[in-house]
């Protein structure tokens, strides 16, 4: 979701058919993926499997630790590309926070402010800022499933399906088909989201196995 503005951009011809081509191929095979890895993963450990499943394999195993080698690849390489939009929504945010003026926010984000000391300083302490935060959650917190779980059950949630429909439903007022199928998505999207919430609560309290 954070990479569709630079795909597009970045498509030879970038049709909106080209577009939506290459989003909805990328999130068809990382479903795929995704679920094949969380099926053999309950196909082998059962309740037993780690939320990291990795972590249910022996250390010793040489296949496995290939695949820990490839994993920390992914993070180290795919860090950057995570990285820049959210450095780019914090100064967008920013005017609102009166941070920086709707004109310097502006100029940080396209890179036209390059020969400004103070601004190039700007960008560098959000880098810092943002690496350092980020190193020291690495650091300290081991576990992360409960925070994994409530991000997803509330950003991943929002962003798949409440703020999709309610954008159609409110940008398309006539009834029709694609409306009511948005009105379905909204209020799917509006139960599961506190449904999980709850879930993943009640689960890193103990109350729920």
């Amino acid at each position: 979701m954070n990479v569709l503005t630079t795909q597009h951009n970045e498509l030879y011809n970038p049709t909106k058919r080209r577009a939506s081509t290459v989003a909805s191929s990328a999130v068809c095979i990382s479903t795929v993926v995704y679920l094949i890895m969380s099926l053999a993963g309950y196909k082998a450990f059962g309740d037993a499997v780690d939320g990291d499943v990795l972590n249910s394999f022996p250390p010793g195993n040489p296949v496995v630790n290939v695949a820990r080698v490839a994993l920390s690849l992914v993070v180290i390489f795919s860090y950057p590309v995570v990285f820049h939009p959210a450095r780019d929504s914090f100064l967008s945010l920013a005017p609102a926070a009166g941070l920086l003026s709707e004109e310097r926010s502006k100029a940080l984000i396209d890179g036209t402010a390059y020969g400004s000391i103070l601004d190039m300083n700007m960008r560098t302490a959000i880098v810092v800022s943002y690496l350092t935060l980020s190193t020291l959650v690495a650091l300290f917190c081991l576990d992360l499933d409960a925070v994994l779980g409530l991000a997803g059950a509330t950003g991943a949630t929002m962003i798949c399906f409440i703020i999709p429909g309610a954008c159609y439903v409110y940008a398309f007022p006539h009834a029709h088909l694609m409306r009511k199928l948005a009105w379905c998505q909204l209020v799917l999207g509006s139960v599961l989201g506190p449904v999980a919430v709850v879930a993943i609560i009640l689960v890193a309290a103990g109350v729920v196995a």
